[in-house]
């Protein structure tokens, strides 16, 4: 690490100086998953060392852990967070992670970068959305993967969308084709609360296979309306089957940034292309009961 210390505290010193943040990587084996040095048993140094250069959050896989157990390896890596002083990134640690320090953790397969590898992580959340949230931690279902011409538009925005309304952390890299869609506020930015959607309901059949996921805000209630098909459908959203909601509602376009007006007991949308969804927020209405209507996986 000698080698490289007077570039990274360079490195580091440039990107806080420009209001950037700084990440590195790490891995609680011998080697990293991309084949370079890692930290198992040189927790202490590397701990350390990563304070001194003043990195704000080390993303930590579980590669080549020599058969050691899980919580044992990377609960002494997560000294790395000292003093609560860097964002810490684990593998495969929901159910320990914050008792160990953690504040995010992959709850996924890495992304692939084609759609049945999205579609894959999304199907993977089903049972995990209760392990992530305020006070806790977050569930990381790896890095976005926009702008990429072999997934369709629609699909990249169905990408986006989950990965913002299960509240992971929204990594990426931003080109022409995406900006607008990556700096759209009412997706990045819905409420304070932090609590993930959880799936409500789905229907598989040949030509009509399609999700409603849905979860509350601080003072509302947004929704996801995903078709997994390959033909345009419509999709009803029932207040308080899907919501515990009733009453009036507004119901507002978070991707096309519009409202399509008051609607009471349901709401039916447009046909949603193959693959794509409608993410919406819902202004007003009353809450039903505070038991949130999740399918049970247990």
């Amino acid at each position: 690490m000698d080698k490289f210390a007077d570039f990274v505290w360079d490195l580091a010193d440039y990107m806080h100086k420009n209001g950037l943040l700084f990440g590195i990587y790490s891995d609680a084996g011998t080697q990293t998953c991309g084949g370079f040095p890692g930290s198992l048993d040189h927790e202490d140094t590397d701990s350390q060392t990563f304070v001194d250069w003043d990195v704000d959050y080390l993303k930590y896989a579980n590669c080549n852990e020599q058969g050691r157990p899980e919580q044992e390896h990377n609960g002494n890596a997560l000294k790395c967070a000292t003093a609560g002083k860097i964002r810490l990134l684990t593998s495969n640690a929901w159910l320990w992670g914050p008792d160990a320090g953690g504040n995010s953790w992959r709850t996924a397969a890495d992304n692939n970068a084609f759609w049945p590898s999205i579609i894959s992580l999304i199907n993977s959340q089903a049972r995990l959305t209760e392990y992530g949230g305020p006070g806790r931690g977050w569930n990381d279902l790896d890095m976005l993967v926009l702008g990429f011409d072999y997934i369709h538009y629609e699909e990249q925005v169905t990408h986006y969308a989950f990965w913002a309304a299960l509240k992971a952390p929204l990594l990426t890299k931003v080109n022409d084709e995406t900006k607008s869609l990556i700096l759209n506020k009412d997706i990045i930015s819905q409420d304070p609360l932090g609590l993930s959607t959880c799936q409500v309901y789905y229907k598989t059949e040949n030509k009509s296979s399609f999700d409603i996921w849905t979860g509350p805000l601080n003072d509302r209630y947004v929704a996801i309306l995903f078709n997994r098909g390959i033909e345009p459908i419509s999709i009803t959203l029932d207040f308080k089957e899907h919501c515990q909601l009733n009453g009036s509602i507004e119901i507002y376009d978070l991707v096309h940034q519009k409202s399509y007006g008051n609607f009471t007991n349901n709401y039916t949308t447009k046909d949603i292309p193959k693959h794509g969804v409608e993410f919406i927020k819902f202004i007003g209405g009353n809450n039903i009961d505070d038991i949130r209507p999740c399918l049970n996986y247990s």
